[in-house]
């Protein structure tokens, strides 16, 4: 038997999460007797991502993701390694991917239902903060939506809100390979500086300390990438050309409002400027067929033959804000959500 820290949902929060995660110690036996399908892992890094907090809702509440269990560990993505296995999808001593349900835990057991959420990245070369980020959820998300949702063209103005972090640093670059003019809002002067300098947007402002309206007025807008929602989409109806569009990947800035979110006042923009909305979620893109002429099957295979190799080679930048133990869980996903690091944010076991 060994210990395992585990992380479970302890309560729903009304606003921040601040106490709504509990650590707690448990035994593993390492040397149970499995069962067809199962395996033991071993947790070597979790993903934490900003969606995860619609997932601390009241069960009676419906929406795209289940919600996460009270008493029970919370899930997510990451990187495990195999100790045991009576599963052939899972074999000793690879290194595996987990999409998600991978429970926040030092040692998990897995059946045969999680087979489909576990990738082998064995041979993958690289470290396993961008196997979760730039190559993981975020990567795909900022990818899958681009090509599919935002095809944008060279000389369109777009922009992205949240750009430092995971989806939207990979986003920016995206945008710049094909041309496109960038404005980016993010959270401090830091984050400018990374995003002018490093990432080649051409503006970034601190939206805590410029006025957002001013910036759009005087850079202009094609398209908005909203990862934040509230004020800051409020101000882009209002700012945004005719026949602008707004693909609509999250609203950070909502999720810990409850019913005291943010109420756009100034909808009408929408009719007035004959504008046009997306929503989506990413997994529902994964099997598309590219909407550009390509010779993959899927856009998920294209991502996969070319954006590992491309950070491989330094031509795309990866920044991830790393913290270190299962117990920094709940004040890392506290910074995530307040916006105080940029970059992925993972927890290094």
């Amino acid at each position: 038997m060994v210990s395992n820290k585990t992380v479970l949902f302890d309560s729903i929060p009304n606003h921040e999460p601040v106490d709504s995660l509990k650590i707690v110690t448990q035994q593993f036996d390492l040397d149970r007797q499995l069962a067809p399908g199962e395996a033991i892992l071993k947790v070597e890094m979790l993903s934490l991502d900003p969606y995860m907090r619609s997932r601390m809702r009241d069960p009676s509440i419906e929406t795209y993701v289940p919600p996460f269990t009270l008493g029970e560990p919370i899930d997510n993505g990451g990187v495990v390694i195999v100790l045991k296995s009576n599963n052939a999808h899972f074999k000793v001593d690879r290194k595996y991917y987990a999409g998600f349900t991978l429970p926040f835990s030092e040692y998990a057991l897995v059946t045969e239902a999680s087979n489909a959420f576990y990738t082998d990245i064995t041979d993958a070369e690289l470290p396993n903060e961008t196997l979760i980020g730039a190559c993981g959820l975020p990567g795909k998300t900022a990818y899958y939506s681009y090509k599919q949702l935002v095809r944008g063209k060279a000389g369109e103005k777009i922009f992205i809100s949240a750009a430092s972090g995971g989806i939207g640093q990979m986003l920016c670059q995206l945008c710049k390979m094909d041309g496109l003019k960038v404005l980016a809002a993010v959270g401090s002067d830091e984050k400018v500086d990374y995003c002018e300098k490093t990432l080649g947007v051409d503006r970034a402002f601190n939206y805590k300390t410029s006025d957002t309206r001013k910036e759009l007025a005087a850079f202009g807008c094609d398209i908005f990438y909203d990862n934040v929602g509230g004020k800051m989409l409020e101000d882009v109806l209002d700012q945004i050309n005719v026949y602008g569009r707004v693909i609509c990947c999250g609203q950070i800035a909502t999720y810990n409002s409850g019913a005291e979110a943010y109420g756009i006042k100034n909808t009408f923009q929408i009719v007035a400027k004959r504008l046009s909305f997306q929503g989506f979620i990413t997994f529902e893109l994964i099997p598309q067929k590219p909407f550009h002429e390509s010779k993959y099957n899927t856009i998920e295979e294209e991502f996969m033959a070319t954006i590992p190799s491309m950070i491989k080679e330094g031509k795309l930048d990866v920044k991830n804000h790393v913290y270190n133990g299962i117990e920094a869980t709940s004040q890392a996903f506290l910074d995530l959500l307040r916006g105080d690091k940029h970059g992925k944010t993972v927890i290094q076991l």
